[in-house]
């Protein structure tokens, strides 16, 4: 019979784990309150510094010549988004180019750098290259990123508290046990 009784001693070991789980989570709860963690949230919103986006158009193609010849029909007038749509390769081309807001770390570094040096309406005097071909580049717009709301992060929010409230509580545990 000892293997029943191995899983009688497996079966108290999870009964065990189970409800130091459910003690801790109710303790959680009971610790960190919607206010605690909105001024957690308003702490990080403060300690972060704003984040530059740039909102810009592109058009991708081949050769260096291919991207001369596009700046030069833009300098003459020809609307961007026109362009994109006729000869860009990449896939925004149906959108004009379109690539939306972005962070300097959210694309490559040669394009993350002609792009934020550009004021809005301006385009790239010359072709930039990266891994994927010739790019010309027209920004549109610049702003500061705004800060995902509280409900978004929320949860990030509770579960990093969560673990400091249980891992306090276990540090009192512990000096508690010493005495």
């Amino acid at each position: 019979g000892s293997r029943s009784q191995d899983n009688d001693r497996e079966l108290a070991y999870l009964e065990e784990q189970v409800l130091k789980d459910a003690y801790l989570r109710r303790y959680v709860q009971k610790t960190l309150t919607d206010e605690m963690l909105r001024k957690r949230y308003d702490e990080l919103v403060k300690s972060l510094p704003p984040q530059e986006e740039v909102r810009a158009r592109h058009i991708l193609v081949k050769t260096k010549a291919e991207a001369e010849a596009i700046i030069k029909k833009l300098k003459a007038g020809t609307p961007f988004d026109k362009l994109a749509k006729e000869k860009s390769t990449d896939s925004t081309a149906a959108a004009g180019g379109d690539l939306g807001y972005f962070g300097r770390n959210q694309m490559v570094a040669p394009f993350a750098n002609a792009a934020f040096k550009l004021k809005p309406g301006e385009i790239t005097d010359t072709p930039v290259e990266t891994q994927y071909g010739w790019h010309v580049i027209k920004v549109e717009d610049k702003r500061t990123a705004p800060m995902p709301p509280f409900e978004d992060v929320k949860d990030q929010l509770q579960n990093q508290m969560g673990r400091d409230a249980v891992l306090a509580l276990l540090e009192e545990l512990r000096k508690k046990a010493k005495i």
